[in-house]
């Protein structure tokens, strides 16, 4: 059985011996600046090993990212290309091309809030930038400044950045030819779920609220919680009346324990 030969992008699903999807003029990299880092994606021969890592090392060369099946996203400069290709280890080795890191869906928005909806009217999309672990994202903004991209968020998710912004179409696409740029999507529609899924850690049958039917709904009752750290400041959770310091007079949290410190961490048990 042949061993990982087919590459999954949103942009396409193909085997890169067999063929390769093709690439806009205006979604491509043609020219490279020998000072400048780059990325590439590089399928290997079978499994990887730890070899293929020394190799890598020696070229001075950084993977930045995984791509199914058995491929890498790697950075380095255009000097490294022609190595990566003729490695012995490498079945497919390609610049990493702008259309790789754009959504499909980015042409096919379907909303159901009218704010979104009245948007698209308008001309104006909103996309989700995520950007390669490492990078920051200060080069990105004054790049979407210039323009005419609006910076609606900007987020660090572990090792990376996101970052939520609304302009016209293509000036968003534009986007993807900044090299620390990793994908760019269409950006998530908030909508209300908890007052319609309240049954499913109750009886996980439809409009069932066992629970909630013995009288049992939290009211003088006190939670025990593991998790990231908790942001004490928002709305259902601070206390003004006491300097909003954990403890028994607090209108809610009466003990915070953190290895982080009382306000370190990635605030995920706010949840």
């Amino acid at each position: 059985i042949a061993f990982a030969q087919r590459i999954h992008l949103k942009l396409a699903d193909f085997d890169p011996e067999s063929s390769i999807p093709s690439v806009a003029a205006n979604r491509s990299v043609s020219a490279y600046d020998p000072f400048e880092p780059m990325h590439f994606i590089v399928q290997l021969r079978g499994p990887k090993q730890l070899t293929d890592d020394a190799f890598l090392d020696k070229l001075g060369v950084r993977i930045a990212a995984y791509v199914p099946d058995n491929a890498w996203v790697v950075e380095g400069y255009a000097a490294d290309l022609p190595a990566l290709q003729s490695w012995n280890r490498s079945r497919w080795t390609s610049v990493f091309q702008s259309a790789f890191k754009l959504s499909p869906e980015l042409a096919r928005e379907n909303f159901k809030s009218t704010e979104r909806i009245a948007e698209l009217f308008s001309g104006q999309h909103r996309a989700t930038i995520t950007l390669f672990d490492g990078k920051v994202p200060e080069g990105i903004i004054s790049r979407a400044n210039e323009t005419g991209v609006e910076i609606l968020d900007v987020s660090k998710e572990g090792p990376r950045w996101l970052l939520e912004v609304r302009g016209a179409l293509e000036s968003i696409k534009k986007l993807a030819k900044i090299e620390d740029v990793a994908f760019i999507e269409p950006a998530s529609e908030a909508s209300f779920r908890n007052d319609v899924t309240c049954w499913v850690v109750q009886s996980n049958i439809f409009g069932s609220t066992p629970i909630w039917a013995k009288g049992i709904h939290g009211e003088g009752q006190v939670a025990g919680l593991i998790d990231g750290a908790l942001y004490k400041a928002h709305d259902v959770f601070r206390d003004p009346n006491n300097g909003n310091i954990p403890g028994p007079t607090h209108r809610k949290l009466i003990a915070y324990f953190s290895s982080s410190g009382q306000n370190g961490g990635d605030t995920h048990g706010t949840h």
